[in-house]
């Protein structure tokens, strides 16, 4: 069920800021994570709707978190040989943390972690509902449509947050591409972007990534002027 209850305009000026660079080590006597990996953690502000890439490079086989101010965590492994890259789009303003780790439970060694700031976009909320009566697909997901306009050549992502379920994706320009995204680093939060904006009406699909799935979500529009 399509549901506008509350629509969100965020207008924020754009920011930009020079990478913050950290070197460590992952030894014996440091935090370990609930697998026994040991773990390192390093705080950074973001404005709401900032764009934001962490990236972990090691003599090791690297392990990177992203944790929100709220506790959500977006995670990468394997980014390229020796490193990991998360690329966060920040919902929420405040204290983000990355958490250098590394994959096995017994490895240590150096590190870098790079933070780099980027530009702050505009962004607009709107919340929905899958429920029961919304129209089911053929292999029995849930499914609410949206459309939304975009400004030829502007940048823009779409964003869903699920809540109490696995969401799943589907964004459709005008000409008919599809992009999908299951999970960007959580099962809450799926990811279509950056793409370019055209003439035309976007058709943006929330549904879930199991069949018969219920729950309430974010539909989030990122655009950046």
């Amino acid at each position: 069920m399509k549901r506008a209850a509350l629509i969100v305009f965020l207008a924020l000026v754009p920011v930009t800021a020079a990478a913050q660079t950290h070197s460590g080590t992952l030894e014996s006597g440091d935090a370990t994570r609930d697998g026994g990996q040991y773990v390192d953690s390093y705080e950074f502000q973001t404005e709401e709707s900032q764009r934001v890439t962490v990236t972990m490079t090691g003599d090791f086989d690297t392990y990177l978190i992203v944790e929100s101010p709220s506790g959500v965590q977006s995670i990468n492994d394997d980014f390229a040989p020796g490193t990991s890259q998360v690329d966060v789009l920040a919902g929420e303003a405040g204290t983000w943390r990355a958490l250098a780790s590394a994959y096995g439970g017994s490895e240590t060694g150096a590190y870098e972690i790079v933070i780099a700031l980027g530009a702050t976009g505009t962004m607009e909320v709107q919340q929905g509902r899958l429920d029961t009566s919304d129209t089911m697909s053929i292999k029995g997901e849930y499914y609410d449509t949206h459309t939304i306009q975009v400004s030829p050549d502007v940048e823009f992502f779409v964003e869903l947050v699920s809540l109490g379920f696995d969401g799943y994706l589907s964004v459709r320009s005008p000409s008919g591409e599809m992009w999908r995204n299951d999970d960007t680093g959580s099962t809450s939060l799926a990811r279509v972007g950056p793409l370019r904006g055209a003439d035309g009406d976007w058709t943006v699909y929330a549904t879930s990534n199991s069949n018969e799935e219920v729950g309430a979500y974010d539909l989030r529009v990122t655009r950046f002027e």
